[in-house]
Protein backbone atom coordinates (compact mmCIF):
# COMPACT_ATOMS: atom_id res chain seq x y z
CA UNK A 1 0.00 0.00 0.00
CA UNK A 2 1.26 3.33 -0.61
CA UNK A 3 2.39 5.60 2.73
CA UNK A 4 -0.36 7.83 3.33
CA UNK A 5 -0.08 11.29 4.87
CA UNK A 6 -0.21 12.19 7.59
CA UNK A 7 1.27 9.21 8.69
CA UNK A 8 -1.87 8.04 11.31
CA UNK A 9 -3.79 8.47 7.93
CA UNK A 10 -2.02 5.50 6.63
CA UNK A 11 -2.00 3.78 10.01
CA UNK A 12 -5.69 4.01 10.16
CA UNK A 13 -5.12 2.44 6.90
CA UNK A 14 -3.36 -0.02 7.86
CA UNK A 15 -5.18 -1.01 11.19
CA UNK A 16 -8.92 -1.16 9.25
CA UNK A 17 -7.35 -3.77 7.12
CA UNK A 18 -5.55 -5.71 9.59
CA UNK A 19 -8.57 -5.63 11.71
CA UNK A 20 -10.50 -7.81 8.48
CA UNK A 21 -7.38 -10.31 8.84
CA UNK A 22 -5.16 -8.76 5.67
CA UNK A 23 -1.62 -8.55 6.04
CA UNK A 24 -0.54 -4.75 4.54
CA UNK A 25 2.76 -4.38 2.78
CA UNK A 26 4.07 -1.08 2.28
CA UNK A 27 4.51 -0.03 -1.54
CA UNK A 28 8.30 1.34 -0.45
CA UNK A 29 10.50 0.77 2.50
CA UNK A 30 10.73 -3.03 2.48
CA UNK A 31 11.27 -6.29 0.19
CA UNK A 32 7.63 -6.91 -0.77
CA UNK A 33 8.13 -9.74 -3.01
CA UNK A 34 10.10 -12.10 -0.74
CA UNK A 35 7.15 -11.68 1.80
CA UNK A 36 4.52 -12.42 -1.14
CA UNK A 37 6.58 -15.65 -2.28
CA UNK A 38 7.05 -16.52 1.25
CA UNK A 39 3.26 -16.10 1.85
CA UNK A 40 2.40 -18.48 -1.72
CA UNK A 41 5.06 -21.05 -0.83
CA UNK A 42 3.23 -21.62 2.54
CA UNK A 43 0.03 -21.80 0.62
CA UNK A 44 -1.78 -18.46 1.64
CA UNK A 45 -3.07 -15.91 -0.75
CA UNK A 46 -2.20 -12.75 -2.01
CA UNK A 47 -4.82 -9.96 -3.26
CA UNK A 48 -2.81 -7.01 -5.03
CA UNK A 49 -4.79 -4.23 -5.54
CA UNK A 50 -3.87 -1.91 -8.47
CA UNK A 51 -6.46 0.55 -7.95
CA UNK A 52 -3.78 3.84 -8.37
CA UNK A 53 -1.76 4.70 -10.90
CA UNK A 54 1.71 5.77 -8.83
CA UNK A 55 4.17 6.05 -12.14
CA UNK A 56 1.91 9.29 -13.57
CA UNK A 57 1.65 7.27 -17.02
CA UNK A 58 -1.26 5.59 -16.75
CA UNK A 59 -3.58 5.70 -19.29
CA UNK A 60 -6.84 8.15 -19.71
CA UNK A 61 -10.03 6.69 -19.36
CA UNK A 62 -13.99 7.44 -19.21
CA UNK A 63 -15.26 6.64 -15.67
CA UNK A 64 -18.48 7.17 -14.58
CA UNK A 65 -18.81 10.23 -17.65
CA UNK A 66 -15.47 11.86 -16.05
CA UNK A 67 -12.11 11.39 -17.31
CA UNK A 68 -9.78 9.31 -15.09
CA UNK A 69 -6.19 8.60 -15.05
Amino acid sequence: AERLEPATLYDRFVAYREGLGMEVLPHSGGAAFGTLARRLRAGGLICLVADRDLSASGVEVSFFGATAR
